[in-house]
């Protein structure tokens, strides 16, 4: 199999629940062909670029599967910030 190389990027680093609480993700991982996303409050998805909407403050790590096929996968990670009002 191909080198499975997981990554995304986030709309923001810090959410603001105020604002909505969205996110949206945009994956570019390269040879991987499904997706699981955790979104680090009990919320999943397996679209390959979805939104997700926070409802609670706190620090979440987002996490992502990247799979090739069921028995060959690799994962990336990363920490977003939901705050209640953006106060700048």
């Amino acid at each position: 199999p191909l080198q499975i190389t997981p990554q995304f990027s986030t709309s923001a680093d810090t959410v603001y629940l105020s604002a909505g609480g969205n996110v949206t993700l945009t994956n570019n991982s390269i040879n991987a062909n499904t997706y699981e996303w955790n979104f680090g409050d009990g919320g999943t998805s397996n679209l390959i670029s979805p939104s997700y909407q926070y409802t609670q403050v706190g620090v979440y790590t987002i996490n992502l599967d990247a799979y090739q096929n069921q028995n060959c996968s690799q994962n990336t990670s990363k920490i977003i910030i939901n705050n209640n009002i953006n106060i700048n």
